[in-house]
């Protein structure tokens, strides 16, 4: 059975953890290895994630699956927002499912949640950044309503990635 909870501070560890797993899956292939070793270090560091759950203006969910930690999302409003920062808005920063995991229905399950909390939080639209050459990733969105808006670099290191901005309407 599937689950999502959310994250207190003694998560962090685990956030890092599955987040360093997930980005690796999708870029290692594509990404040098001393650029991708420097940005799972900065961008993964549990000190890092510890500061970001202490933000009022971002919330963590952990989902799992029979017993298993498998993914977590990162939502943000207001401020935290790493683009937008418009107040209609909701920003789903981080939505990672482990690829062992992938296909059980843990990413429309975490989706459902995001539309909930945006919800509750008055939002009208949650939108996204997603890696333009991360096609399934690209389907699933595109499948749960979201459209392209725009794009913007997603830069780490010397590396320049392009990530497609998606948003679809609550």
């Amino acid at each position: 059975m599937a689950t999502v909870e959310p994250c207190r501070l003694r998560d962090a560890e685990l956030i890092a953890e599955i987040g360093e797993r997930t980005f690796r899956e999708t870029y290692a292939a594509d990404t040098p290895a001393g650029e991708l070793e420097r940005h799972v270090a900065e961008a993964y560091d549990p000190a890092r994630i510890a500061a970001e759950l202490l933000d009022p203006e971002s919330t963590f969910f952990l989902a799992w699956l029979a017993g298993v930690t498998a993914g977590y999302m990162k939502l943000n409003r207001g401020a935290a927002q790493t683009e937008l920062r418009e107040q209609p808005g909701v920003e789903i920063e981080n939505l990672y499912v482990l690829r062992a995991h992938q296909g059980r229905g843990l990413g429309q399950l975490l989706m459902e949640h995001a539309l909930d909390e945006a919800r509750r939080a008055g939002a009208e639209y949650v939108w996204l950044g997603v890696w333009e050459r991360n096609l399934s990733a690209t389907r699933f969105w595109e499948k749960q309503g979201f459209v392209e808006f725009g794009s913007h670099p997603f830069r780490f290191g010397e590396i320049e990635h392009t990530d497609l901005l998606l948003r679809r309407p609550i």
